[in-house]
């Protein structure tokens, strides 16, 4: 199975890329240029996201889904 994995944030993104449980490729993804704001940035980050899911051709794409405040988690991978 191949799996790609996204650690996301608002400023820089960690990924990697798993064949058959091996890491085959890792990295960053910041938004372009890096001084997007608001809605642009995630946009920015969404379409590198897009490509990076279409280079890999994974079987399943994971996302970072972090532990919020007391109201429950976060929705940031709702947003991506």
């Amino acid at each position: 199975m191949n799996i790609l994995s996204f650690d996301q944030a608002a400023n820089i993104s960690g990924w990697s890329y798993w064949e058959d449980n091996k890491p085959k490729q890792w990295g960053i993804i910041a938004p372009s240029p890096k001084s997007l704001k608001g809605g642009a940035r995630l946009n920015s980050l969404r379409g590198k996201f897009k490509e990076k899911i279409k280079t890999c051709d994974p079987d399943i794409v994971l996302i970072e889904n972090p532990v919020g405040d007391d109201d429950g988690p976060e929705n940031n991978w709702k947003t991506m």
